[in-house]
């Protein structure tokens, strides 16, 4: 019975590892194109191309990104919300909402970490700013 016990401890704390590292993840990601929405509902290349090649950084535990295009840091009365820490087989998927006095935008960013490559591919979706996509590396 204690065996059991014991093994059932070790379990619980090798999982609990396990869940707390992936929490504790950060990326840097690298922005490869820009787009955004036409006025016909169609995707196409942004005029400002200032962003592609920049870099930034997320915190998967904290849902915080910082660098260009992605800086939830410094946005006002913004919530962030981890809707996925990329558990096994799954994308960090993080959103942050940010209001003020005129309304309240959202961002999403999501990086395929099931992808086996090192090199893992994001979406981010700025919502002043478009649609970004690009590569991420665990550091």
């Amino acid at each position: 019975m204690y065996k059991r016990v014991m093994f059932r401890c070790i379990q619980m704390v090798i999982i609990c590892t396990i869940s707390a590292s992936a929490y504790a993840e950060t990326f840097e990601c690298t922005t490869k194109t820009h787009n955004e929405t036409s006025d016909n509902g169609l995707l196409v290349p942004a005029s400002n191309k200032m962003y592609i090649g920049s870099t930034f950084t997320v915190n998967v535990a904290t849902g915080d990104w910082s660098g260009a295009p992605a800086n939830n840091q410094t946005v006002s009365d913004r919530k962030v919300q981890i809707v996925d820490p990329g558990n096994q087989g799954m994308s960090v998927s993080i959103i942050t909402t940010r209001g003020g006095i005129i309304g309240h935008l959202a961002d999403l960013l999501v990086i395929k970490t099931w992808v086996k490559n090192q090199e893992k591919p994001f979406d981010y979706y700025d919502a002043n700013f478009g649609f970004f996509t690009g590569t991420c590396v665990r550091l």
